[in-house]
């Protein structure tokens, strides 16, 4: 046996490789073997990927989000059996006639967690005996925040039953919209604090819920898929996902995992990681930022001019709106000229403000959605939209805040909605562009995932940072390469 090809290992926790028959794990998943290894090479991630999202480059959509990849390199000598006896050289290519299959992989490392799921394509080997890389496989393992996209991807729009008539508070509405897809393996975390709490000082509102009636106003829902609608409903409200496993659920056949739904604003009150040695310190700033932001949550065009309810902001103002709409009450809105390159704001008394897009301002694109009223009769701000050419609105306006007093009270404000989402959206704005790519020793940083608050002084006072991605990681080197975003 070619012993000497057995390079030096370092030491896990564990890794788990799981096999499956079926196409996806959120989905038809059938377990079929396991085996688990208690170290890997030395370069067995020799690449590795963790990114929360891609917001420095001009190729990708200003807040797409980003799933996680890695490579594992492992050897074929290394003496270990599956649950069922197989050799790993069996248990990986010998697939006894399993038309389809898939492996889950789960790397545990002190407090780093790895999960990604890999099909055949995804997997080579090396069996070249005079390769000094010989009897070796790569393994190519994708996040399971993508597979789990894959799976509620898979269900229309129009499953979900959501009767005109109720309403549902944003605690009720999530599990709500991923009911029957979590296949018993997912656990749906919310944050701590209430949806309508957090809008208090947005515009302090009784209630916020949303409405089964703003929903069946959406046109073909079966062409809309849930995940589809929940990344919608992310972008308008302004919250993230991540997706991690559940500890202790690994040594299992079928490992859970929690889907963890979270708001960017909620860092600020978390004990924030302070970088203090670093390797290498680069900065970077970049001309994709523009002075303003717009999210625009509905819209309606006449005569060559876009009338949208939305909100748009610089580090020191703010304009918004959530008009009627309706026949001439088009005032006060945000406008949109030239196709689409001049934006204003207009109590119906003459523009305001006028920017020009990508040099002043930049949308963050709400996907707007074409509505009518066959389900119902029209409630609130949303009116029909023959009142003019096209339009539409955002999948976020199913929300609306109750506000008011007394009997002056507004059922249907989404201005408290686009105020908030907006506040977790800074990091986008020209004022607040600066990114850190860092080199750190893995040991004393104490980053264990994307997302962490992080406080970081070059000189100027403390500043505060989020973890965009973690790549290069070097579990025999001890060190990581981590990108932070600057985010108030």
């Amino acid at each position: 046996m070619r012993l000497e090809i057995l390079r030096a290992q370092i030491m896990a926790n564990g890794l788990y490789i799981k096999k499956y028959s079926g196409t996806n794990y959120f989905y038809d998943r059938v377990f079929i073997d396991s085996i688990k290894l208690d170290s890997i090479p030395t370069d067995g991630i020799p690449l590795f990927m963790w990114d929360t999202e891609d917001i420095w480059s001009n190729e990708k959509v200003l807040g797409s989000v980003y799933c996680g990849d890695f490579r594992l390199k492992l050897s074929f000598v290394q003496n270990v059996v599956s649950q069922s006896g197989k050799s790993l050289h069996d248990f990986i290519f010998r697939n006894d006639d399993l038309e389809d299959y898939f492996f889950l992989v789960i790397l545990i490392s002190g407090n780093y967690e790895f999960s990604g799921t890999a099909r055949p394509e995804n997997i080579s080997a090396n069996f070249n005996y005079n390769d000094n890389d010989s009897y070796y496989m790569d393994i190519w393992c994708f996040g399971l925040s993508a597979e789990f996209a894959r799976r509620v991807g898979r269900a229309p729009l129009s499953t979900l039953d959501f009767p005109n008539g109720q309403i549902k508070t944003f605690e009720q509405y999530i599990p709500f919209h991923f009911g029957g897809l979590t296949s018993n393996t997912v656990l749906i975390n919310l944050p701590s604090q209430s949806y309508k709490n957090r809008l208090a000082n947005y515009g302090n509102p009784a209630g916020v819920w949303a409405y089964g009636d703003f929903f069946n106003f959406i046109n073909d829902k079966s062409s809309i898929s849930r995940w589809e609608a929940f990344r919608e409903l992310a972008r308008g409200l302004g919250f993230s996902y991540e997706m991690y496993l559940n500890p202790g659920s690994e040594v299992t056949s079928e490992p859970e995992f929690i889907f963890n739904i979270f708001f960017l604003k909620d860092l600020e009150g978390t004990e924030p990681i302070r970088i203090e040695q670093v390797i290498k310190h680069n900065q970077e700033l970049t001309h994709l930022y523009a002075k303003w932001l717009f999210l625009k949550y509905r819209s309606l065009s006449r005569d060559g001019v876009d009338y949208s309810s939305g909100i748009f902001i610089s580090k020191n103002g703010r304009f918004d709106s959530d008009a009627d709409q309706n026949h001439n009450q088009l005032y006060p809105a945000c406008l949109i000229y030239m196709n689409g390159k001049l934006l204003s704001y207009d109590e119906g008394t003459g523009g305001l403000i006028n920017l020009y897009k990508d040099v002043e301002f930049k949308e963050y694109e709400l996907k707007q959605y074409p509505y009518s009223f066959g389900s119902g009769g029209g409630q609130g701000k949303l009116y029909p939209l023959n009142e003019g050419y096209s339009g539409g609105m955002a999948y976020a306006k199913i929300f609306n805040a109750a506000t008011g007093s007394g009997t002056n009270i507004d059922r249907y404000d989404n201005k408290p909605i686009q105020r908030y989402a907006i506040e977790n959206y800074k990091r986008f704005l020209r004022s607040y562009a600066k990114q850190k790519i860092l080199e750190l020793p893995l040991d004393q940083t104490g980053i264990t995932k994307p997302w962490q608050n992080v406080v970081l002084n070059d000189g100027g006072g403390d500043e505060h940072y989020y973890i965009s991605s973690i790549r290069d990681l070097n579990l025999f080197k001890r060190t990581m390469k981590v990108t932070l975003i600057k985010y108030y």
